[in-house]
């Protein structure tokens, strides 16, 4: 029996190593990073926004919008429409470290693709994309994610 979910699993947990130790040095918590890139790649996505392009609940993003503004990454400003709806952006302490940011996620990739020839980390990309769409569209229908 192939259990794939195992070496998906392991990779996983040694990415969330290596970004937490990175991370830590820059004065981020754990997980901010991607909410950092979010915000900085799409400045002005509401929470719920930054949850369907995260796939995160929404609570998840409320929780770590309000980290991010605590610690000076982020800020809300109510949209003008509907007071119901806050746009998040980054700060200048944000957009100054999301150069770093994206340099260490680089850094990260060519570390996993080590010894890959370009083809083979186009097609490694390819088949992660549609196992996390066919792992999300199942467990919706399953469980009701």
């Amino acid at each position: 029996m192939k259990i794939l979910s195992k070496w998906i699993s392991i990779a996983s947990r040694y990415s969330q190593i290596y970004t937490t130790k990175q991370f830590e040095r820059m004065g981020l918590g754990s997980g901010q990073f991607m909410f950092i890139i979010c915000i900085c790649q799409h400045a002005g996505f509401t929470q719920e926004q930054i949850a369907e392009e995260l796939s995160l609940n929404k609570s998840t993003v409320t929780r770590a919008v309000a980290s991010l503004q605590a610690d000076g990454f982020a800020c809300k400003e109510d949209d003008a429409y509907d007071r119901r709806v806050s746009h998040i952006f980054p700060t200048p302490k944000a957009i100054a470290l999301y150069p770093k940011i994206v340099e260490t996620m680089d850094r990260w990739n060519d570390i996993l693709l080590e010894g890959f020839t370009e083809a083979e980390a186009v097609q490694a990309e390819s088949i992660l994309m549609r196992i996390t769409e066919n792992a999300m569209r199942n467990a919706k229908k399953e469980i009701g994610v």
